[in-house]
């Protein structure tokens, strides 16, 4: 039996580094778990593999559930199951990349890289993690804006300085632009029917 060596990186950390061993013949799901328990996800987010070339340029895609839409002809793109596709279906370069994403809102993008191929040891049970280096960093959330309860609104706390500056702001404006200033004029001119 064979294993992988495998390389996880976190695409924008070079901090984070996770090494783990896998059979040839686990599945892609089982190396998705085998990420989640090492990388500290607790797997309830949608994922996916993608098979990438030497320049992490993403190809075959290799996911957890079947998001295909029945009633779309998908013509000869077929996109594989995690649950039934083997390791040893898809390493075809000694180096052999996949890019893992996790969670598609917060989009956690990870390079994997094949390091070594080797004869699997005795009494060793795969998979498992063999290194680790970093934490996961903290990401924003997917929500960006998180809007203010209207009865907080009132208790928020503006800044004179700050009022000050925005109406002197406006009042530059509105002087600067008036509705017939050149400043504003497209080039045409309107027409009337």
């Amino acid at each position: 039996m064979h294993v992988y060596k495998f390389r996880i990186a976190l695409d924008d950390s070079e901090e984070f580094i996770r090494d783990i061993e896998m059979e040839s013949t686990h599945t892609f799901e089982d190396f998705h778990k085998a990420l989640i328990n090492a990388i500290g996800f607790d797997g309830s987010q949608l994922a996916s593999f993608f098979v990438a070339d030497n320049n992490w340029r993403k190809h075959k895609e290799i996911t957890l559930l079947d998001m295909a839409d029945p009633d779309i002809e998908s013509g000869d793109v077929k996109t594989e199951m995690m649950h039934n596709t083997r390791l040893c279906d898809f390493i075809e370069d000694p180096h052999q990349r996949f890019v893992y994403i996790y969670d598609y809102m917060k989009m956690w993008s990870f390079y994997i890289e094949l390091l070594k191929i080797q004869s699997a040891e005795k009494n060793i049970k795969y998979p498992r993690c063999i290194k680790t280096i970093g934490d996961l960093p903290r990401k924003m959330s997917s929500q960006a804006f998180i809007p203010i309860p209207e009865e907080e609104e009132d208790s928020l706390v503006v800044s004179e300085d700050y009022k000050e500056d925005v109406v002197n702001d406006d009042d530059d404006y509105n002087s600067e632009f008036k509705e017939d200033s050149p400043e504003l004029s497209d080039g045409f001119e309107e027409l009337k029917f």
